[in-house]
């Protein structure tokens, strides 16, 4: 978990702009890692969840086995412009997410995040809970309410389905099975990658 949610005194559907900058969390950095079969006991729980954050930076993780979301970046109902933005969320690999519950996204946004940019990720395999209140809520990428000024390219899902909630312009681009395998097999570990190029050779 990275960066604040719901400080005191804040209503979460007005902007985060806090008086003094240094509380904003600035400049993380999440590469490379395994997150696999957590969330057990608290089934809302994401394997990445970042809130009021800026210039974040998660990417080539692999993430399966998680019972809500993959990744989520983002925090606050507000379309208007606000402490969070210029995050990258970029070649992750988020597999058989969802496995307890729905209204979910692999990866989920959630609020303004200008310069926000979402590329090159694979996404595929979600779960089947039986008890899900409606058996159609959740999708591969999820903008949830506010979700405004980001950029979410060339992503490879197995299939297009994308929840869009109340968002103000963002650029949604090339997202689908349509593209490129290169894109697909680059996305998660590298050192993945690594270990296939060497078996390989």
């Amino acid at each position: 978990m990275i960066g604040s949610f719901s400080p005191p005194a804040h209503e979460t559907h007005f902007p985060y702009n806090p008086a003094d900058n240094r509380e904003v969390c600035k400049d993380q950095y999440l590469a490379d890692n395994l997150l696999t079969d957590i969330g057990n006991e608290d089934w809302g729980c994401c394997a990445i969840l970042a809130g009021y954050v800026s210039g974040v930076h998660i990417e080539h993780n692999e993430i399966y086995d998680v019972p809500y979301s993959g990744i989520s970046v983002g925090w606050g109902w507000t379309k208007s412009r606000h402490a969070t933005g210029y995050n990258r969320i970029h070649a992750n690999y988020v597999h058989r997410f969802a496995r307890h519950m729905y209204a979910v996204g692999g990866l989920y946004l959630m609020g303004a995040q200008p310069g926000t940019i979402v590329t090159e990720n694979r996404v595929e395999g979600v779960g089947s809970p039986p008890y899900a209140f409606d058996p159609d809520y959740w999708f591969y990428i999820y903008g949830d309410e506010g979700t405004s000024y980001v950029t979410v390219k060339d992503n490879w899902t197995e299939a297009i389905k994308y929840g869009k909630n109340s968002n103000n312009p963002s650029l949604w681009e090339n997202n689908g099975p349509q593209v490129s395998e290169t894109i697909k097999e680059k996305a998660g570990r590298r050192i993945n990658q690594s270990y296939k190029q060497t078996k390989s050779e």
